[in-house]
């Protein structure tokens, strides 16, 4: 009986791998992911080799995100209008090239902190179309059946690359310096793009494309407006992205602040992505997230920065981090999932733009001022205040939306495709 129940819940957890399309969605994103993370290493560590502080890290932050504030809405239109698949593949060419770039400029030793900046701006605009592409084109991959699954997945897997990819970072830039690391990000997205191509079209359920219109843009806000699911785990998701999404510049700092240096960091990161890996294997069982659990999920990340500051010691600072990634693991597989079981057809473009502002455009305005707050103060302030904010999410999560019912959705239009995909 207990056998049977395991299987059941592994056969469940698991169950959009059985789609082979999604297999190498799967798996090109946990090498591209990977390699995003070794890059993250480096950076850090060559801003505060270039003479570069908290508020310069800050600065980077926000020069990434703020073409994803900026042209989100756009971009969500444009994803709604064009062929998914194809924005994927074309956003990680571009990624690609622009970590080649910084790769071979480091390497020789002509690298600057602006270039820095200007690169950082590039991948901003790349993630601007590439975030939300990549999230209505799950939708496509698998159905809507399994697509709380595949998120949750899909964030597992993000997540495993970020226990790896720091790690791996960690060693390189102690190793062989901090050029490799953007060349290996380059190779990566290449491998990622080469799944995306791979991929059988004919077995993709497609979204009829959007027509052009005039106020395409409104209409997504109004259907997020009349949705209370959706209204509510934006506004959490923006408030967890201003203050509680900084934890990178916090572990990067607080790492410096011990004297340990790229080693303990990476140690740190891989805490965090290993617990952010359990908390989106635990959302990938659920049948279905709620806007109720997300604003939950905020309180206890909350709860969980507060831990990592006040931990009194090395040990307990890292099992800290651990309980913050599982608990951030679980929110960003449950938000992502409750607003995708949520959305009309046609309109998850646009939605999912405004979840990558709520969730990567914010970090615009809290890089900058959680780096500010950390060289003002000190890293604990920091993490203190990223804690009460969290918190605080749950609580004004719960006065936007003013029922918690979820609401029936229209069954989708789609274009060609196996509908056996679908059986439960």
């Amino acid at each position: 009986m207990l056998i049977g129940r395991l299987r059941n819940v592994r056969r469940h957890t698991f169950a959009s791998l059985a789609v082979p399309n999604y297999r190498l969605f799967f798996g090109g994103v946990i090498v591209s992911t990977t390699g995003t993370w070794i890059q993250f290493i480096a950076e850090s560590w060559l801003i505060i080799r270039l003479g570069g502080s908290g508020l310069a890290l800050g600065v980077t932050t926000a020069l990434q995100f703020i073409p994803v504030a900026l042209l989100g809405s756009y971009a969500g239109v444009m994803v709604d209008r064009w062929n998914k698949r194809r924005l994927v593949l074309v956003a990680q060419t571009l990624a690609g090239v622009i970590a080649a770039v910084m790769g071979l400029l480091t390497s020789t030793g002509e690298v600057r902190i602006w270039m820095v900046w200007v690169a950082a701006l590039l991948v901003g605009c790349v993630d601007a179309f590439h975030s939300p592409a990549r999230g209505a084109f799950s939708v496509e991959l698998v159905g809507p059946d399994l697509v709380g699954n595949a998120m949750a997945l899909t964030t597992a897997v993000t997540v495993s690359a970020r226990a790896i990819g720091p790690a791996i970072g960690g060693l390189l830039v102690a190793g062989v310096g901090i050029g490799p690391c953007f060349l290996f990000n380059a190779a990566s997205y290449g491998l990622g793009a080469v799944s995306v191509a791979a991929m059988n079209p004919r077995r993709l359920k497609a979204d009829a494309p959007e027509p052009r219109a005039r106020g395409q843009v409104v209409a997504g806000f109004r259907h997020v407006r009349q949705h209370p699911t959706l209204r509510r785990v934006l506004v959490v998701v923006a408030i967890v992205g201003i203050f509680g999404s900084n934890v990178p510049l916090l572990l990067t700092l607080l790492a410096r602040a011990s004297g340990h240096g790229p080693m303990l960091y990476g140690a740190m990161m891989s805490c965090m992505g290993s617990g952010m890996v359990v908390g989106s294997l635990l959302a990938a069982g659920w049948h279905r997230p709620t806007g109720h659990g997300v604003g939950l999920l905020a309180l206890a990340m909350g709860g969980a920065y507060l831990l990592t500051a006040f931990a009194p010691d090395l040990l307990p600072v890292l099992l800290a981090i651990v309980v913050l990634g599982v608990v951030t693991g679980m929110f960003l597989a449950s938000a992502c999932g409750a607003l995708l079981l949520n959305i009309r057809s046609g309109m998850r473009g646009r939605v999912m733009a405004m979840y990558t502002i709520a969730s990567l455009g914010t970090a615009a305005v809290g890089g900058p001022l959680i780096g500010w707050i950390a060289a003002v103060w000190n890293v604990q302030v920091g993490l203190v205040i990223s804690g009460l904010c969290c918190q605080t999410a749950c609580l004004i999560g719960v006065l936007v939306s003013h029922r918690r019912t979820e609401l029936a959705i229209p069954k989708p239009r789609f274009v060609g495709g196996d509908s056996t995909l679908f059986r439960s």
